[in-house]
């Protein structure tokens, strides 16, 4: 992994395009940074066509739990920021390990959706 930092902010920011190319190790430029609602859907298509991986979401609700195929993996957490903004961190084992808001000091309220990238079979 190496940890970037998101270079655009706000409702545009690339938070999520920087924890994408911290732990493929690519430039964050290269990551697309869709803003609409089928967002996934293009991510993952990239993903798979230029990386063989793609992104298996858990949305936690109330009651719900991490799967056990999460556990000791680095898996990009995202949820509101202190600014009320959807944000992505990167986490290992509920805990944040790299955020790519500069000087955040890591504030999270609450994870409420895990994605770990996994490998895609043709």
């Amino acid at each position: 992994m190496n940890p970037l930092l998101q270079t655009k902010f706000g409702k545009e920011g690339n938070c999520l395009c920087a924890c994408i190319a911290s732990l493929l190790e690519i430039p964050i430029e290269s990551v697309p940074n869709p803003k609409h609602d089928d967002w996934v859907e293009e991510i993952n298509q990239w993903l798979i066509e230029n990386h063989n991986i793609y992104i298996l979401s858990v949305v936690l609700h109330k009651d719900s739990y991490l799967p056990s195929a999460f556990k000791n993996s680095i898996t990009i957490g995202c949820g509101r920021s202190i600014n009320n903004i959807m944000h992505a961190v990167l986490v290992y084992e509920n805990r944040i390990i790299h955020d790519p808001l500069p000087n955040s000091g890591l504030t999270f309220e609450k994870i409420e959706e895990f994605d770990l990238l996994v490998k895609f079979f043709r």
